[in-house]
Protein backbone atom coordinates (compact mmCIF):
# COMPACT_ATOMS: atom_id res chain seq x y z
CA UNK A 1 0.00 0.00 0.00
CA UNK A 2 2.99 2.47 0.79
CA UNK A 3 5.16 1.33 -2.30
CA UNK A 4 3.26 3.72 -4.62
CA UNK A 5 3.82 7.07 -2.26
CA UNK A 6 7.52 5.92 -2.26
CA UNK A 7 7.47 5.10 -5.74
CA UNK A 8 5.77 8.60 -6.02
CA UNK A 9 8.30 10.33 -3.96
CA UNK A 10 11.13 9.11 -5.86
CA UNK A 11 9.77 10.33 -9.40
CA UNK A 12 9.43 13.80 -7.48
CA UNK A 13 13.04 13.98 -6.17
CA UNK A 14 14.28 12.61 -9.48
CA UNK A 15 17.62 11.49 -8.51
CA UNK A 16 20.19 11.26 -11.41
CA UNK A 17 23.07 8.71 -11.94
CA UNK A 18 26.18 9.71 -9.28
CA UNK A 19 24.30 11.53 -6.74
CA UNK A 20 24.20 11.11 -3.34
CA UNK A 21 20.57 10.47 -2.08
CA UNK A 22 19.60 10.26 1.50
CA UNK A 23 16.25 8.05 2.62
CA UNK A 24 15.05 8.71 6.01
CA UNK A 25 12.49 6.79 7.42
CA UNK A 26 13.07 4.15 4.80
CA UNK A 27 11.43 1.16 7.30
CA UNK A 28 12.09 -2.21 5.23
CA UNK A 29 14.34 -0.46 2.79
CA UNK A 30 12.54 -1.03 -0.40
CA UNK A 31 12.80 2.34 -1.56
CA UNK A 32 16.24 2.76 -1.01
CA UNK A 33 17.08 -0.38 -3.09
CA UNK A 34 15.01 1.44 -5.71
CA UNK A 35 16.84 4.57 -5.07
CA UNK A 36 19.93 2.95 -5.13
CA UNK A 37 19.53 1.15 -8.24
CA UNK A 38 18.17 4.85 -9.78
CA UNK A 39 21.48 6.55 -8.71
CA UNK A 40 23.62 3.69 -9.93
CA UNK A 41 26.74 1.80 -8.66
CA UNK A 42 29.08 4.26 -8.56
CA UNK A 43 26.51 6.85 -6.66
CA UNK A 44 26.24 6.57 -2.76
CA UNK A 45 22.36 5.96 -0.93
CA UNK A 46 22.22 5.90 2.58
CA UNK A 47 19.39 4.60 4.63
CA UNK A 48 18.24 5.44 7.94
CA UNK A 49 14.46 4.38 9.91
CA UNK A 50 14.12 5.31 13.87
CA UNK A 51 13.63 1.34 15.36
CA UNK A 52 9.98 0.72 17.12
CA UNK A 53 10.67 0.07 20.80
Amino acid sequence: MLAAFGQAAIEVAAPATDERVLNVGCGGGASSLALAARVGAGAKCWAWTYPNR
